[in-house]
C-alpha cells in the first residue's frame, strides 16, 4: 500500500534533507487522497487555547525533528507498555488534526502490538478527514474511536496507556496543552507514558542578537544548539512550568488558571540583554527536541510585565481561551 510505504521511507531515512523529501511526498498524498481543503487557514480561539485550521494543523507533518521525533518516542512507549501487559495498549490522541499525523506508524504496520485508540478532535473538517483515513486502512491490530468533541468536555471512564499530546507553539503561549494535558492525565493508568513527557519554559536573560548570530553560524539543518553552548549567553532567572504527567498534582488550579507558585526576581538587571522564555520537550528519555531544533523550540520574548526587579510574584499559568503566562505582584 502506497501510504504505508511512504511512512517506512520517512521512518527509515538518515538524511534530513531526504526525511523532508519523504514527509513532503507524505503530505501531498495524504492532501490529495483526503481532499483537505486548503483554502481555510483561519484560526480560532476555543476553551483550551488557539485551535489551527485544519490545513495548518497538517503541515506540521512535514517538519522532520518534530514528527520523527514523535515517532520513535511512540513505537518506544508502545514496547514498553506493551512489555508490562497482555492486553492491548489503549491510547489517547487529543487534536489529532486531519492526519492523526503523530500515530500514523501504527497505521502503517511499525507496531505489532495491538491498539485500542482514541481520537478526539473539535474541527469538523478534521474529523470527516481522519474518519476516511481509518476507512481506508485495515489493521486487525486497532480498534479506534473518533470523538468530536471540545478536548475539554471529553470525558470516559477508559484509563489509558499512553497518551500523545501535539506541540503547536513555542512556551505554550496561546496554545492549549497546558489546559489539555491538565484535564486528561486524570484518564491516565499510573503507568501510562506521556508523550511529550515533559516540556520545561524557563524565563531567561540572553544576549539574544549575539545568540542569534551564534545560531545562524553554527546551527544545521534539523538539529539544535545544545544548552552547554547557549549559556554563555544567558543569565537563568527561573523555571516557570514543568508539564508532564504529573501535573494535576504539581500545580493548583485557581480562577481558572494554574499557580505555579512564588518566584522572587533579582534587584540586577543584565546590561544589554533580552528578557526571554525558552523551551525544552522530552519526547521521551532521551529523545529530545533541542532549542532552535525547530519552532517548538526557538525562544520567544517575554511580555511586558513579566519582570520586576526585585519583586517576588505569584506566577499563574492562564488555562483558558488565551492561554499565557501571567504574574501576580
Amino acid at each position: 500500500m502506497k501510504l504505508h510505504k511512504l511512512i517506512k521511507d520517512a521512518f527509515e531515512q538518515d538524511s534530513y534533507e531526504t526525511q523532508r523529501s519523504c514527509l513532503f511526498d507524505l503530505f501531498e498524498y495524504l492532501k490529495d487522497k483526503l481532499k483537505v481543503d486548503d483554502s481555510i487557514r483561519t484560526h480560532q480561539f476555543g476553551a483550551s487555547g488557539l485551535l489551527l485550521a485544519s490545513i495548518e494543523a497538517a503541515t506540521c507533518l512535514q517538519e522532520p525533528s518534530r514528527t520523527l521525533g514523535y515517532w520513535h518516542a511512540l513505537i518506544t512507549a508502545i514496547k514498553k507498555r506493551s512489555s508490562e501487559t497482555s492486553l492491548p495498549i489503549k491510547i489517547l490522541y487529543p487534536g489529532c488534526g486531519p492526519f492523526a499525523s503523530l500515530i500514523l506508524p501504527v497505521f502503517a504496520g511499525l507496531v505489532e502490538e495491538s491498539i485500542e485508540l482514541t481520537l478526539v478532535e473539535i474541527n469538523q473538517q478534521a474529523v470527516q478527514s481522519v474518519k476516511k483515513l481509518i476507512a481506508d486502512l485495515s489493521n486487525k491490530n486497532i480498534r479506534i474511536e473518533v470523538h468530536h468533541c471540545d478536548i475539554l468536555d471529553f470525558e470516559t471512564t477508559t484509563c489509558f496507556d499512553l497518551m500523545i499530546c501535539e506541540c503547536m507553539l513555542a512556551s505554550l503561549h496561546d496554545e492549549g496543552q497546558v489546559a489539555i494535558t491538565h484535564h486528561l492525565t486524570q484518564f491516565l493508568d499510573d503507568k501510562a507514558i506521556l508523550i511529550p513527557q515533559r516540556i520545561e519554559v524557563s524565563l531567561v536573560w540572553s544576549d539574544l542578537s549575539n545568540e542569534i548570530k551564534y545560531v545562524e553560524k553554527h546551527r544545521k539543518p534539523g538539529q539544535g544548539i545544545s544548552p552547554e553552548l547557549l549559556a554563555v549567553f544567558r543569565e537563568f532567572v527561573v523555571k516557570l512550568i514543568s508539564l508532564d504527567k504529573n501535573v494535576r498534582d504539581l500545580y493548583p488550579v485557581e480562577d481558572n488558571g494554574l499557580n505555579l507558585g512564588p518566584m522572587a526576581f533579582k534587584n540586577s538587571v543584565p546590561p544589554n540583554k533580552t528578557l526571554i522564555l525558552t523551551t525544552r520537550i522530552r519526547l521521551l528519555d532521551d529523545i529530545e527536541l533541542e532549542e532552535y531544533q525547530n519552532g517548538l523550540t526557538s525562544p520567544v520574548a517575554a511580555g511586558e510585565g513579566m519582570f520586576v526587579k526585585g519583586e517576588e510574584v505569584n506566577m499563574f499559568f492562564k488555562l483558558k481561551e488565551k492561554p499565557g503566562f501571567v504574574p501576580v505582584f
